[in-house]
């Protein structure tokens, strides 16, 4: 179910994208390119509650007498039966972080969001359809921010396959709708009408499920004083998770930013278009480990650690095989496609994708094991994205001046190879109790070898030579 709602999120972007370019002024593509930029933002402002609250409630779920730390098994381990006390109160404290995190939205995206939409608006030169629309996304945005109370429960309570279900479901009405409408001359105020309905539909429908599931529990759930404790509880886990995105966020995107500064223009194309492609192999890669999250932290809290390996195990080889079957898919076709619709930006050299490829592939292997290892609910991600940034931004620096381009993917490889993989690797193993080579050797190795093979046999000399 996450792969089809990734499916259904991909085809939107290819489905609607060409029709925007060609039904709106460029003015007005613009302002959209602008207000999707101002809702990216939500993830940044929810730093790391969102992932953390998801796995405090699989804790409660199994039972588990705190959310604290469960690098060993101990007495505040689960039996499997929800305590719903515990579940009750890790709602009331999501309530009130929501509610906060949705006035803070309201009054950043309504003054800075208005402020930078000032000038781009003003060049539509029908200003009151543009402002109509801002005014829509303003009064959606809060109420979206809020609403992930409803989907943070669904997901720790390990609905994930019913969430992605439904999801598939409104992804396509939102295509649907979103075409007819620009098709018919909607314009930027009805696209943007469209996709804020649906999202209000989303909202609408999580509350629902909320309240149907687990006979009506969660509708059941009383406002309780600010449990303080709860969130105290959480909070180093809450900012140390979001500190870790960020990092990502800047080396991966920052990496971007700085090849339109060094590179001619052919080349930031091309480089840019493999990178927007090899993360959405990544992203699609991740569906079969990361879907698995809740049932992974509810075993954690149950003390079933033998469970926990072998769910985990099974999720990260499907997502190894499914990266490199995606990155091989790309390296023999990605040419051919890019010509059959005459694309004006070529594809990169065999050796850039092949180190693109490792880059994303260590990142992948460790990030997998960050989440795994989050189980615990003791958080490592800050410590190894900020070690592994400034390993990536001191070798690629060093190495412009010599090879160029090619200085980005190393970097990333000797950032990722250097400290986050293996350091947050040990972690996890100690963790479950386990070691490279018992944990790996039909996990990884496989996928690495296939890798490595078809590296040596492109290049003729292999990553190395």
């Amino acid at each position: 179910m996450t792969w089809g709602a990734f499916v259904v999120r991909i085809g939107s972007f290819f489905l609607l994208l060409p029709v925007i370019l060609r039904t709106l002024p460029a003015a007005e593509i613009v302002v959209w390119y602008l207000f999707n930029a101002v809702l990216a933002m939500q993830w940044l402002l929810e730093i790391g509650f969102g992932s953390t609250f998801s796995r405090a409630i699989s804790y409660a779920m199994a039972g588990a007498s705190s959310v604290k730390d469960f690098r060993t098994v101990n007495d505040h381990c689960g039996d499997g039966s929800p305590n719903w006390d515990l579940v009750c109160k890790v709602v009331s404290g999501m309530k009130v972080i929501y509610l906060s995190l949705a006035a803070a939205a309201f009054l950043l995206i309504g003054t800075v969001g208005s402020w930078a939409l000032a000038k781009p608006i003003a060049a539509v030169g029908d200003g009151i359809n543009p402002w109509l629309a801002w005014a829509l996304i303003l009064i959606v945005y809060p109420v979206r921010m809020w609403a992930n109370v409803y989907a943070y429960y669904l997901e720790g309570s390990n609905r994930v396959a019913l969430i992605r279900r439904w999801d598939i479901l409104f992804g396509l009405g939102g295509i649907v709708s979103g075409l007819a409408i620009l098709l018919l001359g909607g314009g930027l105020l009805g696209l943007v009408a469209t996709t804020q309905a649906w999202l209000l539909a989303r909202i609408i429908r999580d509350r629902a499920l909320c309240h149907r599931l687990d006979d009506g529990r969660f509708a059941s759930f009383r406002s309780q004083p600010f449990p303080g404790d709860i969130v105290a509880a959480l909070w180093p886990s809450t900012w140390r998770s979001g500190l870790g995105g960020i990092m990502t966020f800047g080396v991966l995107y920052g990496s971007s930013l700085l090849v339109a500064q060094i590179a001619e223009t052919r080349t930031v194309a091309s480089y840019l278009l493999a990178m927007k492609l090899i993360e959405s192999v990544a992203q699609f890669s991740m569906a079969p480990f990361y879907s698995k999250l809740p049932v992974l932290a509810r075993k954690r809290a149950e003390g079933d650690v033998a469970g926990l390996v072998r769910i985990a195990r099974r999720g990260m080889i499907h997502s190894h095989w499914t990266f490199i079957a995606g990155f091989l898919f790309l390296a023999f076709f990605a040419d051919p496609l890019l010509m059959s619709i005459r694309s004006n930006a070529t594809f990169v050299t065999p050796d850039l994708w092949i180190l693109m490829g490792l880059g994303f592939f260590i990142q992948r292997y460790g990030a997998m094991h960050v989440q795994l290892y989050s189980t615990t609910n003791h958080i490592i991600s800050h410590t190894a994205e900020i070690a592994s940034g400034i390993i990536f931004i001191g070798i690629s620096l060093a190495l412009l001046g010599r090879i160029g381009i090619y200085a980005l993917p190393v970097g990333m490889i000797c950032g990722y190879l250097g400290f986050y993989s293996w350091f947050v690797a040990r972690q996890s193993y100690q963790a479950i109790g386990t070691d490279f080579m018992t944990f790996e050797r039909l996990v990884v190795l496989p996928p690495m070898t296939v890798f490595l093979t078809y590296s040596g046999l492109r290049t003729g000399t292999g990553l190395l030579g």
